[in-house]
């Protein structure tokens, strides 16, 4: 993956700015960590850098391409960013496999390699025998 790069980033709700002027990179292959309290930006950060928000001011690269900025911005699922939330970030309307397979998609993988993925996925996790059921007929943990 290249380098990611947040240049004069800048975000606000109405009158309360959340980020302002934010600079930061996070190099290839580097492991990194956001730690702050509660409120101080760093879901906002990281939905910027997915691509769920767009930056008021500022630009978010990848490698070299700019892929938002205030007028701006690369859909996300054309960043190739995977976010865990700390709420269930699974589509209701769609089965567990579709849901697993949906990046696959995305990313044009073929059947057989989607088909393949999924199947070792579910069974990693312990879902074996429930692809077919959608999130609410599964149980918190199993989401």
């Amino acid at each position: 993956m290249a380098d990611l790069r947040l240049s004069g980033v800048s975000k606000s709700y109405g009158t309360h700015k959340v980020l302002d002027d934010l600079d930061l990179t996070i190099q290839s292959g580097e492991c990194f960590t956001l730690l702050g309290p509660s409120g101080c930006g760093k879901t906002v950060i990281l939905r910027l850098i997915a691509g769920f928000e767009t930056p008021d001011e500022g630009t978010v690269n990848i490698g070299e391409r700019i892929v938002a900025d205030a007028k701006h911005a690369l859909p996300p699922e054309e960043r190739h960013i995977g976010v865990v939330f700390q709420d269930y970030a699974v589509w209701p309307h769609k089965t567990v496999h579709e849901n697993i397979a949906y990046p696959l998609e995305i990313a044009k993988a073929t059947k057989e390699k989607i088909s393949a993925d999924v199947r070792k996925a579910i069974e990693q996790v312990g879902l074996k025998g429930l692809a077919n059921r959608y999130p609410y007929q599964l149980s918190g943990g199993q989401q």
